[in-house]
């Protein structure tokens, strides 16, 4: 899936085919970002997993959700259609449950069962979108989220990297605190950041990007001048 091939995107899709309804916020989260780089097969992938467990899910509350949240921030045109389309399923679908009476009961997530130490120990071992899985139950736990910063502490820079796409804001606040510790030069995915849904998250890669300039500052809203100024000092 994406740019990966043979054993690794055979296994990436697998992952992405086992996931459940608790995953749809990720993928949401996932598929704007996919959208907005204007790549086909991320996007389309990720835009058919939904329509499925859209189609089959009685959870009312998560219907809003996409409907209001897919798309969200996506200026690329290529995909608008797709997001449309999610859009509209998810209309029809609290239309067939309010025709026919359906009362959702929602199902005990075997990761409820699981202990914050258990989570943190299988989101280290794990990647993709079951990775997310398991740190978005975490970071609902007390301590989780000092758990999922002693995560990444340990994490590679890669590892960092990617996480700063979370579909849990939590998980992607820690990230950049990460990226400011190592001073690492990802400017591109901290700019990106500035516009993040969460302000903790974007409040958070402001001051990173402030570091990252050595102390120069083109404002909290300025994404453009961000953007002007990483082409000249990228890595």
């Amino acid at each position: 899936m994406g740019k990966l091939s043979g054993a690794e995107g055979k296994k990436a899709l697998a992952d992405l085919k086992a996931l459940g309804p608790e995953a749809i916020p990720g993928l949401v989260h996932g598929l704007n970002r996919a959208a907005n780089l204007g790549g086909s097969c991320p996007a389309v992938v990720i835009a058919y997993r939904l329509e499925l467990l859209l189609s089959a899910t009685e959870d009312r509350q998560l219907l809003d959700f996409v409907k209001d949240n897919v798309g969200l921030g996506v200026t690329v045109k290529r995909h608008l259609r797709a997001l449309q389309d999610l859009r509209l399923t998810c209309t029809l679908r609290k239309s067939y449950l309010a025709r026919n009476r359906i009362v959702y009961r929602p199902p005990v997530s075997p990761l409820k069962k699981m202990t914050a130490d258990e989570l943190a120990a299988a989101a280290e071992k794990e990647r993709g979108p079951r990775q997310q899985a398991f740190l978005k139950e975490l970071a609902k736990r007390e301590g989780g989220k000092e758990l999922i910063l002693k995560q990444l502490v340990r994490a590679s820079d890669d590892d960092v990297k990617e996480q700063l796409k979370s579909g849990e804001a939590a998980v992607r606040l820690r990230a950049v605190e990460q990226v400011a510790a190592r001073k690492l030069r990802f400017g591109a995915e901290l700019i990106v950041l500035m516009k993040d849904g969460d302000v903790e998250v974007r409040r958070a890669a402001h001051r990173a990007l402030v570091q990252l300039a050595g102390g120069q500052d083109f404002g909290a809203e300025a994404v453009e001048r961000w953007r002007a100024w990483w082409e000249k000092a990228g890595p």
